[in-house]
């Protein structure tokens, strides 16, 4: 459950009549005036909070000095009943599919929130890569399933994804840049690691990333899926690190020990499975997103990421069918 706050002038309150009659009494709180504001309350379903404000949004666009906070409701008592039936309920809008999933503006926030810390971002970064690399020269799962636990690498990819559906062009521009800054730095650490750390590339750990299977790519897939129903389902952030960080990054510090070890075939094959994950990855986050119906408010905005996600799972599925050639050819 959420619980929406709704705070405008009290010349706007008489625009919200109709949409607050829809609302079962025991959902809307009492009604909170002072001189100039009111502050309207109501309880809502993680799934019914985004076309309830929507509606409140397009009935509120004239309007100034009104906004909206969406804050999430642990338990109520008494126990409000699960049906919610009022018309705001994605049932009534034939555009909105129906999904038990966190609205587009918590979506949103929950993602980019993930990617604004730089300091955070870069230390979580040295740190699952450090971690990472001791796991694979070790051959210990449980160290590198640590690294895949840290998981910095899911904030830009999954950002990556939603931005494509959302045709955000700068939510776009922050994660790429996250996303290169993680690579860059992962590959630059685990390189003076395998410099000066002996590398042996028959260790089983690293031996398995070195190769390209179709198990790998459908490991990707399932991972990228996984990773972005999870965070429509408001999953907690480690949950989703453990199922999409799974493909990302072990393989990514693997290519940068084996070409600090001096091996650079095998740190090629090794880049080659991390960009067949990236690619995967980013391919099964917008098709997520898509089908759970995740989209801008506007009609306009709506065109431009219907188009940008078309263009965009076209790409990424081009570039996984030229890995599934390059698998059945055997040319890695």
């Amino acid at each position: 459950m959420r619980l929406l706050q709704i705070t405008l002038e009290r010349s706007s309150y008489d625009h919200l009549f109709d949409i607050l009659e829809e609302i079962e009494p025991e959902r809307l709180l009492p009604v909170i005036k002072t001189e100039k504001t009111v502050l309207v309350q109501i309880i809502v379903k993680a799934s019914g909070a985004e076309p309830l404000m929507d509606k409140v949004e397009r009935r509120l666009s004239s309007a100034e000095g009104f906004n909206m906070m969406l804050l999430p409701l642990n338990a109520t008592l008494p126990r409000l009943p699960d049906d919610e039936n009022t018309k705001s309920e994605p049932a009534k809008n034939p555009e909105v599919k129906i999904f038990n999933r966190v609205s587009r503006e918590e979506l949103y926030a929950s993602i980019n929130s993930g990617i604004n810390n730089l300091q955070y971002y870069i230390t979580m970064v040295v740190i699952a890569c450090v971690v990472a690399a001791i796991g694979l020269i070790r051959d210990d799962i449980a160290i590198i399933i640590a690294a895949m636990v840290i998981a910095p690498l899911l904030g830009p990819n999954m950002a990556l994804a939603l931005a494509t559906t959302l045709a955000d062009k700068d939510l776009a521009k922050e994660a790429s840049k996250m996303g290169a800054i993680g690579v860059v730095l992962a590959l630059v650490i685990s390189f003076v690691i395998g410099y000066f750390v002996k590398v042996d590339p028959g260790v089983p750990a690293i031996a398995a990333r070195t190769s390209l299977g179709l198990s790998d790519l459908v490991l990707a897939l399932s991972s990228g899926i996984a990773g972005a129903l999870a965070l429509t389902a408001g999953a907690s952030s480690t949950l989703i690190g453990v199922m999409v960080a799974v493909a990302l990054m072990p393989p990514l510090v693997t290519t940068g020990m084996l070409w600090g070890a001096g091996y650079p075939n095998l740190a090629m094959n090794a880049l080659l499975l991390t960009a067949a994950n990236v690619i995967c990855v980013n391919l099964a986050g917008v098709a997520t997103f898509v089908w759970q119906g995740v989209r801008p408010l506007s009609w306009w905005e709506k065109s431009k990421a219907k188009k940008a996600s078309r263009n965009a799972a076209i790409t990424w599925a081009i570039l996984v069918v030229i890995l599934v050639i390059v698998v059945k050819l055997k040319l890695v």
